[in-house]
């Protein structure tokens, strides 16, 4: 009987501890619709890590806290990006809403930048 009792019952405080740990909630992705353009004077060719970049970068804004609290049904965003003029490998983003009645929304003029590490910064500007 013990040799049941006892597995059993270790068994069920597992369970209980997992059930009951804290779990963090998952982020939930807001859609964007995103049109990139290159900088003026710069080949797209020539940008370090531009795709990679581009994808992290999508991820990130979808997940901001200022992208998720937005009020606006569909975010639709004009995306201009380069080289920055100071670090060669930093590629610099500057986002502003589509619908220019929105400019004034905190979550419609960001700024990022995507280092070779392919680390994302993200600035909003609040209607700056």
């Amino acid at each position: 009987m013990r040799k049941v009792f006892y597995p059993f019952l270790l068994l069920t405080f597992i369970c209980l501890l997992a059930g009951c740990a804290k779990k963090a909630p998952p982020v939930e992705f807001r859609p964007l619709q995103l049109h990139w353009f290159v900088a003026p004077g710069q080949n797209e060719d020539e940008l370090p890590n531009k795709d990679a970049c581009v994808i992290r970068l999508t991820g990130k804004l979808m997940a901001e806290p200022a992208v998720q609290a937005s009020p606006i049904g569909e975010l639709e965003f004009r995306v201009v990006y380069g080289q920055s003029t100071e670090m060669a490998e930093i590629l610099e983003f500057k986002g502003i809403c589509e619908d220019d009645a929105l400019q004034n929304n905190v979550e419609c003029q960001w700024s990022a930048t995507c280092d070779s590490q392919l680390n994302i910064v993200v600035k909003f500007h609040n209607g700056e």
